[in-house]
C-alpha cells in the first residue's frame, strides 16, 4: 500500500510536533506518559515562585509546580497546582505545602512537610499552605528593632549634641572655667585646711588623749557616783513635790500685791500727795526748816557767847537787870 507525498509529510510533521511537545515537558520534568498525580495549594502570595519550580520532600524531588493561577472570587489570592511524578510516595492528607528559598540567589520551591497519619490525600486535593520566612526577612526581622533603637539612640544623641552646643558656648564656657578655677581654689584650700587639722591633730594629739582620759574620768565617776546622783535626784523631787505642794502660791500672789500697794504708795508721793509726798515735792518747806534750823543755830551761838542775856545768876540773892 503506497501512501501519498502529501501523508508521509503530514505523519512526520505531527510526529515531529508531538515528540517537541513531550520532550519540552519532559525537560520541565513532567512525563505525559507517566502515571502522575497532582495535588493544589492556594497562597495568598507566592514570593517569587514560578511554573517548573521543583516540589520536594526532604531535599529530593518529586514533582514541578505545573500552573500557577489567580483565585476565581478575586481575592488575589494565587493557586498553584503541583504535579507529582513520583507516584510511589504516598503524601498525608494534612501535609504542608510550604514554599521556601532553594538557594542562596532566591529561587523557589515547594517543600512537603509530612504529617504522620495514615490518611493519604487523593490526587486533585487541596493541601496546607505555608510560607518559610527566607534569610532576608529573618535579618529584617531581627535588625527592625535594632533600626528603631538605632533611630531613637540617635534622635537623643542629636538632642545631647544641641543641649551641649547650647552649655558649650563663649559666655558658658567662660562661666564653666570660672567654676573650675574656683573649684579649684576651694580643693586647694580644702587641702590646706586637711594639712593644718592634721598637724593641729598631730600637735594636739597628747592634750586630746589628756581629754579624752579625762573624760573617761568623768563618766567613771559619774558611773562609780551613780547611787549619790540617784540620791540628789530623788531629793530634788521630792523637793519639788513638797515646793509644789506648799502654798508657794499664795506667798508668790500676797508679795506681788504688797508690790503692787507700794508702787501706788510711791506713785502718790512722787505726785505729791499725803504728808510725805508734800514733804519730798515742796521746796519752801525745806527752805522754812532750812532757815529755821540756821536761826537755831545762831540761837545757840548767841547763847554760848552771851548767857548773861538770856541766865540771871545771884549769890546774894539780888537780881540784876541786864544792860
Amino acid at each position: 500500500m503506497k501512501y501519498s507525498k502529501e501523508i508521509k509529510i503530514g505523519a512526520v510533521i505531527i510526529m515531529t510536533i508531538a515528540f517537541s511537545f513531550w520532550g519540552f515537558n519532559f525537560l520541565k520534568g513532567f512525563n505525559i506518559f507517566s502515571n502522575q498525580r497532582h495535588y493544589f495549594a492556594v497562597y495568598p502570595k507566592v514570593e517569587g515562585l514560578t511554573v517548573s519550580s521543583p516540589v520536594l520532600i526532604n531535599g529530593y524531588k518529586i514533582g514541578f509546580v505545573q500552573t500557577m493561577y489567580f483565585h476565581p472570587d478575586n481575592s488575589g489570592k494565587v493557586i498553584v497546582k503541583m504535579q507529582l511524578t513520583n507516584t510511589d510516595f504516598k503524601v498525608p492528607v494534612n501535609s504542608i505545602a510550604r514554599i521556601i528559598s532553594a538557594d542562596l540567589l532566591g529561587s523557589k520551591a515547594i517543600e512537603l512537610v509530612l504529617k504522620d497519619t495514615s490518611v493519604y490525600a487523593q490526587s486533585g486535593d487541596t493541601l496546607l499552605h505555608e510560607i518559610k520566612s527566607t534569610l532576608s526577612d529573618e535579618i529584617n526581622t531581627a535588625v527592625e528593632p535594632l533600626k528603631a533603637r538605632a533611630i531613637s539612640i540617635f534622635a537623643q544623641l542629636d538632642s545631647a549634641m544641641s543641649d551641649i552646643r547650647m552649655i558649650v558656648n563663649k559666655e558658658n564656657r567662660d562661666n564653666l572655667a570660672h567654676s573650675v578655677s574656683s573649684l579649684k581654689k576651694t580643693l586647694a584650700n580644702l587641702e590646706s585646711a586637711t594639712g593644718g587639722l592634721d598637724t593641729l591633730v598631730s600637735e594636739e594629739k597628747g592634750k586630746l588623749a589628756q581629754i579624752f582620759t579625762n573624760l573617761e574620768s568623768i563618766t567613771g565617776n559619774i558611773k562609780n557616783n551613780n547611787d549619790k546622783i540617784q540620791n540628789i535626784l530623788t531629793n530634788f523631787s521630792s523637793l519639788s513635790d513638797t515646793l509644789a505642794k506648799s502654798n508657794f502660791k499664795s506667798a508668790i500672789e500676797n508679795a506681788d500685791k504688797a508690790l503692787t500697794e507700794a508702787a501706788e504708795v510711791f506713785n502718790k508721793i512722787n505726785s505729791g500727795e499725803g504728808s510725805i509726798g508734800m514733804l519730798v515735792n515742796n521746796d519752801s518747806l525745806y527752805n522754812n526748816l532750812n532757815n529755821a534750823s540756821k536761826n537755831l543755830d545762831n540761837l545757840f551761838i548767841d547763847i554760848k557767847e552771851n548767857p548773861g542775856r538770856y541766865v540771871t545768876i545771884s549769890v546774894f540773892g539780888r537780881k540784876e537787870k541786864n544792860k
